[in-house]
């Protein structure tokens, strides 16, 4: 199913983010404060708000999005 997927993949790019050593860092979350406040058009205090309580989800939401963008950055295209 859907969920199922959806498990599986999250369990994988938590994998390779343990893996790779990807780890989080003030700035990383401050660019994700400043990217979230332009494509919502809302003040970065606005977002850091909403966040508060949620850094745990925060965390893992940046965590995922720079694992992906290891993974992205380490394929190899080739042209068939």
């Amino acid at each position: 199913t859907e969920a199922e997927r959806d498990v599986r993949a999250g369990l994988l790019i938590e994998a390779i983010a343990e893996k790779e050593g990807i780890k989080l860092s003030d700035d990383d979350i401050d660019k994700y404060y400043q990217e979230m406040s332009e494509n919502m058009g809302k003040p970065v205090n606005e977002i850091k708000k909403y966040f508060d309580g949620k850094k745990d989800r925060l965390i893992a939401t940046i965590v995922d999005k720079k694992t992906i963008e290891f993974l992205m950055n380490q394929a190899k295209i080739e042209e068939r």
